[in-house]
C-alpha cells in the first residue's frame, strides 16, 4: 500500500515512518517479538544471550541512535539451507539480530478501509490485525499470571506499562480517531482486568471488591492508553 500511495502521489514523503521506528519503546517491543521468534544468528554471530549479557538497553540505545541519525546500514545476510521433502534444499537468508529488530519495527500492520467520523470519507489506512491484538493480550496475561505474584506491585505495573506503551506507540500510526480509541479501550480493559486479578491473587483475596480503574491509574501507576497515546497521521506532507 505504501508503494501504491507513492505512485499515486509522488510528492508524498513518509517522514512519520522513520520518526516512529527509533522510539525506545517501539524498538523494545520489536526486540521482544524477535526474541520470542528465536532463530539462528546472522553473519556477526551475535545471539540474544550475548546482547543481554552485555546490556540490552545499551544495545537498543545504540541502534536507536543510528536510526535517528540515519547512519544505520543493514548487514550482509547469512546464507543457510532448508531441506525440502523431495530431498533437495532451498536457500534461506538469515539477517543479523539488529536487522531483524529494525525489520520488525515496520511489520504488524494491515491496510483496510477506514471511515472518518468527521467527514464520512472512506480511505485506506493501517490497523493491527486481530492476531496482533490477541498477541498483546496474551503478553499481558503472561505478565500477570499466577506464577508472577512473587513480584512486587511496582515491578508488575512497570512491565505492563512497557507492554502497553510499546504496543500503543507502534500501532497508533494512521488510525482514524474512533477506530483507534476502540482498539485502545479493548487492550486497556484487558490490562485492567488482568491487573485486578493479579492483585487479588497476590494478596490472597478470592472474592470481594477489586480496585476500580481509577485507582489502578492513580495509586498503582498503570498507564491509560486512551489518555496517554494519541493517534498519528500516516501521510506526512511533502517538505
Amino acid at each position: 500500500m505504501l508503494r501504491a500511495k507513492a505512485k499515486e502521489q509522488p510528492q508524498a514523503r513518509f517522514h512519520q515512518l522513520h520518526d516512529k521506528i527509533y522510539r525506545s519503546d517501539v524498538l523494545a517491543f520489536a526486540y521482544e517479538r524477535c526474541r520470542a521468534n528465536g532463530g539462528a544468528p546472522g553473519v556477526d554471530g551475535q545471539t540474544f544471550g550475548m546482547i543481554e549479557s552485555q546490556g540490552r538497553e545499551a544495545w537498543l540505545g545504540e541502534l536507536a541512535e543510528k536510526l535517528r541519525t540515519r547512519t544505520y546500514r543493514p548487514d550482509a545476510v547469512r546464507r543457510g539451507w532448508i531441506p525440502k521433502a523431495d530431498g533437495t534444499q532451498r536457500p534461506l537468508g538469515i539477517p543479523t539480530l539488529r536487522d531483524r529488530v529494525v525489520q520488525m519495527a515496520f511489520v504488524g500492520f494491515e491496510f483496510g478501509v477506514q471511515v472518518s467520523w468527521r467527514t464520512g470519507r472512506r480511505y485506506l489506512a493501517p490497523s493491527p490485525s486481530k492476531s496482533k491484538v490477541q498477541a498483546i493480550c496474551e503478553k499481558i496475561g503472561t505478565a500477570t499470571s499466577s506464577r508472577t505474584t512473587w513480584r512486587d506491585e511496582g515491578a508488575t505495573v512497570a512491565l505492563l506499562n512497557r507492554l502497553l506503551l510499546g504496543w500503543g506507540n507502534y500501532f497508533r500510526l494512521g488510525y482514524v480517531t474512533g477506530a483507534w480509541q476502540t482498539v485502545q479501550q479493548q487492550v486497556q480493559q484487558h490490562a485492567c482486568r488482568r491487573l485486578r486479578w493479579w492483585l487479588r491473587r497476590k494478596h490472597g483475596r478470592k472474592g470481594g471488591s477489586s480496585p476500580p480503574d481509577l485507582r489502578l491509574y492513580e495509586e498503582y501507576g498503570l498507564k491509560n492508553l486512551v489518555r496517554t497515546i494519541c493517534r498519528k497521521s500516516l501521510w506526512a506532507k511533502a517538505r
